[in-house]
């Protein structure tokens, strides 16, 4: 048998509890403070789950000459045959640069697995699919390496902070976020399903103002990451 935990935090406005232990909050101090105590009831409580322009200008360049006037010559030259001119090139269009992602720049084919059926779920319930987005998947990626590596399993990382923090560190920006994390789930479905089947990652998952979404997976012990922002 293998163990599965699961948690969730997102910031809106009311702070609120589920069975799961999901907490929400706007960088609101108080609330991300209930928020951990409410993380470690749960804990001990051994249910085996926790929450936590290029403007172009094309620039018009403008040409011209200088004419000098003399008088005619007696003699008129003959005239040599013009060249043909030359086509001018057409100018390529310049691509507008894409923000280089804050950590990594792809997502796994596992990472996308989940998205996908986030999408899925979230088309199945009338809302719009969230955007895949590698700079948050790069951070997603980075709290579950973290976790991993710092042996715990929280919304609060003792080397970012909260995931709202993080996130602002490695650049990004939102009008509201939220974060899911699991450990165990031994793949896209599994861990999907869980989430699915607890409150507070539901909500996160099913959240009409979330625009964004990254997830973070790291094969050893199975931690996931998922993070989500509106913008």
């Amino acid at each position: 048998m293998h163990k599965s935990r699961l948690l969730s935090i997102a910031t809106t406005a009311v702070l609120s509890v589920s069975l799961l232990t999901a907490c929400n909050m706007d960088h609101n101090k108080t609330a991300m403070n209930s928020n951990n105590k409410m993380s470690g009831v749960s804990t001990n409580a051994g249910s085996g789950y926790n929450y936590t322009p290029v403007r172009t200008d094309n620039g018009y360049n403008s040409y011209s000459k200088r004419v000098r006037l003399c008088p005619c010559p007696t003699t008129p030259t003959t005239p040599t045959t013009p060249t043909t001119p030359t086509t001018p090139t057409t100018p390529t269009t310049p691509t507008t640069p894409t923000t280089p992602p804050a950590t990594g720049g792809s997502i796994s084919n596992i990472e996308a697995k989940v998205i996908e059926l986030t999408n899925v779920q979230r088309q199945q319930n009338g809302l719009r699919a969230l955007q895949a987005d590698t700079s948050l998947s790069g951070v997603a990626r980075k709290k579950s390496e973290d976790m991993l590596s710092k042996r715990y399993f929280s919304h609060t990382s003792p080397t970012y902070g909260s995931p709202f923090d993080m996130m602002k560190t490695f650049g990004i920006t939102y009008r509201s976020a939220g974060e899911n994390i699991a450990k165990g789930q031994r793949s896209a479905e599994e861990v999907v399903n869980a989430w699915m089947n607890s409150a507070g990652h539901r909500a996160n998952i099913l959240n009409p103002n979330f625009t964004n979404i990254g997830v973070g997976y790291t094969s050893n012990e199975n931690i996931w990451t998922q993070m989500f922002i509106s913008k």
